[in-house]
């Protein structure tokens, strides 16, 4: 499903509410995580969605470590100039807040 700007739309129901939720594409941004949290956490981390940060990406943003990323779009209440709540969509894009890089930025826009 998509709104007009064709962006994906969703349904969110953590709450029961089941609120209806879009993809919104002019905010988007990578979630870096440090390598050593993915295989640690495998309940939780779906490694097939988090990509190696190349040795140019490292190098630009200072890391020491090796990073993965997951690129995110920030999700809007459909009809309303709202954003999720950062800890729940950090949660729902498949990471957790505790574990996220500084350098993450998943709001730009």
């Amino acid at each position: 499903m998509k709104d007009d700007d064709n962006d994906e739309v969703i349904i969110y129901d953590r709450h029961g509410d089941g609120k209806l939720l879009y993809q919104d594409s002019k905010h988007v941004g990578p979630l870096y995580v440090p390598k050593r949290f993915i295989p640690s956490n495998p309940d939780f981390y779906n490694n097939e969605k988090w990509e190696y940060v190349d040795e140019k990406e490292s190098s630009i943003n200072t890391f020491t470590e090796p990073m993965m990323a997951l690129y995110v779009r920030r999700m809007s209440f459909v009809g309303a100039k709202e954003f999720l709540d950062e800890y729940d969509f950090i949660e729902w894009a498949g990471a957790q807040f505790k574990d996220l890089h500084e350098k993450s930025h998943w709001g730009d826009g």
